[in-house]
């Protein structure tokens, strides 16, 4: 048997139950919808947490790995500084243990020798001293042209003219002996002069 529904309910209350079902179901997807927003809202803000915390703690972490790390750096450039000085140097190296020997050897009793000055830049070089006699002064030049190491060796004229404690200053251009890199030309006339303890014979 099938059953009959008689709905007696006038058209205008019909009306209104309809428009309260379709409120009653926005309401409800409104509700849903902004409690999903919330939920997501929530996620979002607990992310957030986490991604500050973990950020703080890994700066807290790298900070000294930065401060060693620059402490570092600055210790390699320092030795790569290092060893560039060294490679330019021995790439000018060369002994003069020799040569001092030579001008010690030249030396008579009657001259002290105060000063040299070698610039393997310029390619010269520069004796000053005092010679008790002219003759004195006169064989340690003629001992110094006789050195193979060394051309041009000339002093003032005027340093001839004294008879004894006679201060001089002879200089010399450098044979046969590698200039220092970055050198380009030899000069006649030196560029400074280096005190050293006096050398007697």
């Amino acid at each position: 048997m099938t059953p009959i529904t008689i709905n007696l309910l006038p058209d205008q209350k019909k009306m209104r139950l309809r428009s309260l079902v379709k409120f009653l179901f926005t309401k409800n997807l409104l509700e849903i919808m902004l409690l999903a927003l919330l939920l997501t809202g929530l996620a979002l803000i607990l992310c957030w947490l986490i991604i500050v915390e973990t950020t703080a703690g890994l700066a807290e972490t790298t900070a000294p790995l930065s401060r060693d790390y620059f402490a570092h750096n600055q210790e390699v450039k320092k030795i790569n500084q290092l060893i560039g000085e060294l490679e330019t140097s021995s790439r000018g190296y060369t002994p003069l243990t020799g040569h001092l020997r030579d001008i010690s050897g030249a030396l008579p009793g009657t001259v002290r020798l105060l000063t040299f000055h070698i610039d393997r830049r310029a390619g010269t070089v520069q004796f000053a001293g005092i010679a008790q006699d002219r003759a004195g002064l006169l064989l340690f030049k003629e001992h110094l042209q006789q050195l193979t190491w060394l051309q041009k060796v000339d002093s003032p004229s005027s340093e001839l003219l004294q008879k004894e404690n006679i201060s001089f200053d002879i200089t010399g251009q450098l044979k046969d002996l590698p200039l220092l890199p970055g050198a380009t030309k030899r000069v006649t006339e030196p560029t400074e002069r280096s005190s050293a303890a006096p050398i007697e014979p």
